[in-house]
């Protein structure tokens, strides 16, 4: 009987391991077997709670690559023009002084 119990304890232990992994992005049936056969639930479970999230890592990395860099002038002219902004207040500014 108490066979019985612990069984059915430790499989729904690995069924649980299973939900967490695909939660995590990782692959529940390998998880589960290897919980259910390999190691315990209980430390396949701490296993999954240590390692990231597949999905988030994922989710940034594409957030990343879809955002454009932000740079610190919107064009060309922008950039060609500020230069010469500070050029032009730079000489008014010695020629005031003469």
């Amino acid at each position: 009987m108490n066979l019985i119990l612990i069984g059915i304890v430790w499989f729904s232990l690995s069924l649980l391991v299973c939900f967490v992994a695909e939660e995590k992005g990782r692959s529940g049936v390998a998880w589960f077997f290897s919980s259910l056969l390999l190691i315990s639930p209980v430390f396949a479970l701490l296993a999954l709670c240590a390692i990231p999230n597949l999905e988030k890592k994922v989710a940034v990395k594409k957030i990343k690559e879809q955002v454009p860099k932000i740079t610190h002038y919107e064009d060309e002219t922008q950039k060609n023009e500020n230069p010469s902004l500070i050029s032009n207040w730079f000489n008014s500014s010695m020629r005031s002084k003469k």
